[in-house]
């Protein structure tokens, strides 16, 4: 005997579809999961663009049988009410004039998350595009102003070193934009080159040094790993040189005299035993 579902089972099978549905929809965009992974960001607005179609498509075939219409055009009022205040998240993170790591943290979030909704989901009246162009524009426009900062202060290595810290520290907390940022590097490093000679390189270098996000830029920045390699040399090389070992030593109860006198035993002794080889 086949088994006949009744009218109202199927009606109650049709509510809890809807329900769920609606449950997918009606879910918050920027979570821990997807701040972290693509992939879940991806799969969250999927998911709701999916479950706003499938939606769509029960109002048109169960028409004469749902007691109202699903409101598919308040689901979207919605989703757009979410975007736009993301956009107006971003926007205003990008309209800073400086940012904190805080802030490139929250810009980020935004950028990447407007990013996935835009490969996913379309929707008249809300162009998520246009404000990725214009977040990156500003972001960009940062950049040029601080390499407007190092052109104006060329011969100030402690001034061009700043700028360029500040520089670094957009290429390493926006992702999105490193590439573009770390060839701007290049090239003011290049710039100052040109102007400043290896001897302008050094005093950079010297200045940078003094901070961690001035260290990556020396180990990450072909223009200023060489002046590191060069002084690794140089210290290499003095390593065997007493008088500059003495130079570099301090403190109170120090007699350089008594040092000396016994490095000179020492050596005396060593390339004695050293020539019995």
């Amino acid at each position: 005997m086949t088994n006949v579902i009744s009218f109202g089972d199927m009606i109650s099978e049709l509510d809890q579809m809807i329900n769920h549905l609606t449950s997918q929809i009606n879910v918050e965009f920027i979570i821990k999961e997807t701040t972290i992974s693509e992939t879940k960001r991806e799969e969250l607005f999927k998911n709701v663009i999916d479950a706003v179609n499938t939606l769509r498509k029960i109002n048109i075939t169960f028409k004469d049988i749902l007691l109202s219409p699903i409101d598919i055009d308040g689901y979207e009022r919605d989703i757009k009410a979410k975007i736009e205040k993301m956009t107006n998240q971003l926007q205003t993170k990008a309209s800073k004039d400086e940012l904190s790591v805080r802030d490139a943290d929250d810009f980020r979030k935004y950028y990447y998350h407007l990013l996935s909704f835009e490969k996913i989901i379309r929707l008249s009246g809300i162009d998520t595009q246009q404000v990725l162009d214009e977040s990156q524009e500003k972001m960009i426009a940062k950049v040029d102003n601080l390499n407007k900062e190092i052109t104006s202060s060329i011969s100030n290595a402690v001034a061009v070193s700043a700028a360029l810290m500040k520089i670094k520290f957009y290429a390493k907390n926006l992702s999105m934009f490193e590439k573009h940022i770390n060839e701007e590097i290049d090239s003011a490093l290049k710039r100052y080159k040109l102007s400043q000679g290896a001897a302008g390189i050094t005093r950079l270098s010297m200045e940078l040094e003094k901070t961690d996000i001035g260290a990556r830029l020396i180990s990450e920045h072909s223009n200023l790993s060489g002046e590191d390699w060069r002084k690794r040399r140089e210290k290499m090389q003095k390593q065997d040189d007493l008088e500059y070992v003495l130079q570099k030593l301090a403190g109170d109860n120090l007699d350089k005299n008594v040092l000396r006198s016994r490095y000179k035993t020492y050596r005396e002794k060593y390339d004695e035993l050293l020539s019995t080889f």
